[in-house]
């Protein structure tokens, strides 16, 4: 692993900083899976592999922290105002199936005949889990109310031979965050 570790991993603790060293595994970008988002849809899709859906990306939850500004005599004050936690997506490698896993998805949130759905029916809580290779501990964030706000179908090409792949943009209204 490029850099350098701070502290001694012999004493774990140089100038009053008590560092923990359990494990010298580092979470990397290809150890993670992602639950519960489409859990309700899958078991009444037509999809042949009901538990098996072909993740290429995922992005990870964000916020941002909106700003006040107060200018006072010679001195402009910054407060934080209000969290704004950042829509997600995730990307899949289109096979046989996904299309009526997303259809699904979709019309959870609408539908010509019926409209917008009630929030309480189509916001539910999407895991994302993210581990170090030997699996001895993860990541966990939980995206609570979530739901789709936009599914991208893909594009067609006949310059290109690369996998049809369908992109969703997840938005949810805060995530929060644990280590296990």
């Amino acid at each position: 692993m490029p850099g350098f570790k701070i502290g001694d991993t012999k004493e774990n603790n140089i100038d009053g900083f008590n560092l923990n060293t359990v494990t010298d595994e580092y979470y990397t970008n290809f150890f993670w899976d992602i639950s519960h988002i489409l859990r309700d849809f899958l078991k009444n899709a037509n999809h042949p592999k009901k538990s098996l859906l072909a993740l290429k990306d995922c992005k990870l939850p964000t916020f941002t922290v909106e700003e006040e500004k107060v200018l006072g005599s010679s001195v402009e004050y910054k407060f934080a105002k209000k969290i704004n936690w950042d829509d997600i997506s995730v990307t899949w490698y289109d096979n046989f199936g996904l299309l009526s896993v997303m259809k699904t998805w979709m019309d959870s949130v609408f539908t010509l005949q019926r409209g917008m759905a009630l929030a309480s029916s189509y916001k539910k809580e999407t895991k994302i889990l993210v581990f170090t290779p030997s699996n001895s501990s993860r990541q966990e964030y939980t995206l609570n109310q979530s739901w789709p706000k936009a599914i991208k179908f893909g594009d067609l090409s006949y310059t290109s031979s690369e996998i049809k792949v369908i992109e969703a943009t997840i938005s949810y209204d805060y995530a929060e965050y644990a280590e296990k």
